[in-house]
């Protein structure tokens, strides 16, 4: 059986590589992240993938990916996303569903349920994964 550093050095880029997961760290936009494949990580040119998980009751803070593409595959639960101009529409998307946000789109996950995470894997063009990441205020409040 093979062992694998827990923070190996960026992998030569013409070779498949392997890592093992990475400490879970809280993003800025709030949730939890994993950040798995990222230019610092894995040598990545133009992706990044992370495991995220959006506790109970919990509201993350409006943002934006400026300029990259946001893929969402999710694992469990159900999450209510705000996007939009003054994220005035509302999506829900529940296990099973893929989520595609374009470059530069307000959103903000929401997790009503009391009881549930919600986990997705993420994939972005941005291989620093937050290089990107816009804080936005909630119109809302």
């Amino acid at each position: 059986m093979t062992t694998y550093d827990p923070a190996p050095a960026p992998p030569a880029a013409d070779r498949l590589t392997v890592l093992p997961a990475p400490q879970a760290i809280v993003a800025p936009q709030g949730g939890r992240a994993q950040r798995g494949i990222t230019r610092e990580r894995a040598g990545s040119r133009q992706l990044c993938l992370s495991r995220l998980v959006i506790p109970p009751l919990t509201t993350e803070q409006a943002h934006l990916h400026a300029d990259h593409e946001s893929a969402i595959y999710i694992l469990s639960g159900e999450i209510e996303v705000r996007h939009g101009p003054e994220l005035a529409e509302v999506t829900v998307a529940r296990a099973g569903d893929f989520v595609y946000i374009p470059p530069s789109v307000p959103h903000q996950p929401i997790n009503r349920s009391p009881t549930q995470e919600v986990v997705v894997l993420a994939a972005r063009t941005d291989p620093h994964d937050v290089e990107s990441l816009v804080l936005l205020p909630d119109p809302q409040n």
